[in-house]
């Protein structure tokens, strides 16, 4: 690029920030459209399609007691018997850890020692994570998770598989509808939010698609009634 050309793009860059209309933009508060009514059954049932298209699984909806039943089971599958899992009080479901524990599955919990070679080695074996979702999108069959003390990021990236517990009454038809309703203003007080569809996937220049590459190779979601 010639000094030129670079000059006339930077002086065009130096109009823009210093436009009245944008900086008025910027001034100007998020306004979202309420979003269209919509049936829970519906949003289910879309949602639920959507995430099972991109391989992902979809448990219940189930109550309570189920869902711990459920989650026992999965997480029982896979060893070493231990997980990656969020603190009770960021769980969407009671006695979470207290369950786990008593069938034999150690439960990881994530502070400062985790920068620690040592501890960073033992938890990269750990095959499940465990962590509660805010949202779940329809139209994309995504789930929304936010991390935070108490609620690490690394359960939902670092294990092969990912178990999410959301509840039912937090599926939403899209993002416009989430934003409008609750997202506009969770985003100012959380420190991340990762919108998850389906287990992390890649592909090479010849599309050859590859699961797991990047994050959990499986994920499953457990639908809280």
């Amino acid at each position: 690029m010639t000094n030129t050309a670079r000059d006339q793009i930077l002086a065009k860059l130096r109009r823009g920030v210093n436009n009245p209309e944008l900086l008025t933009d910027r001034s100007r508060k998020l306004v979202s459209a309420a979003p269209a009514p919509f049936e829970p059954a519906e949003l289910v049932a879309r949602w639920r399609a959507e995430l099972e298209a991109l391989t992902g699984i979809v448990h219940g909806p189930l109550p309570g007691s189920d869902a711990l039943a459920q989650l026992v089971e999965l997480a029982g599958q896979f060893e070493p018997k231990s997980v990656i899992a969020w603190d009770n009080a960021d769980l969407p479901l009671p006695g979470v850890s207290e369950r786990l524990q008593a069938a034999g599955i150690t439960v990881e919990k994530i502070d400062d020692s985790a920068r620690d070679p040592a501890t960073r080695q033992r938890l990269e074996k750990v095959p499940v994570g465990v962590t509660g979702a805010i949202a779940g999108l329809a139209d994309t069959g995504s789930i929304i998770v936010d991390t935070g003390p108490g609620r690490p990021r690394m359960a939902s990236l670092l294990p092969p598989v990912h178990i999410a517990l959301l509840p039912v009454a937090q599926l939403y038809p899209d993002l416009a509808a989430w934003m409008a309703l609750r997202g506009g203003n969770l985003l100012a007080n959380v420190a991340n939010l990762t919108i998850i569809s389906g287990p992390s996937r890649t592909a090479d220049i010849e599309l050859n698609l590859v699961l797991g590459v990047h994050g959990p190779r499986h994920v499953h979601v457990i639908l809280l009634e």
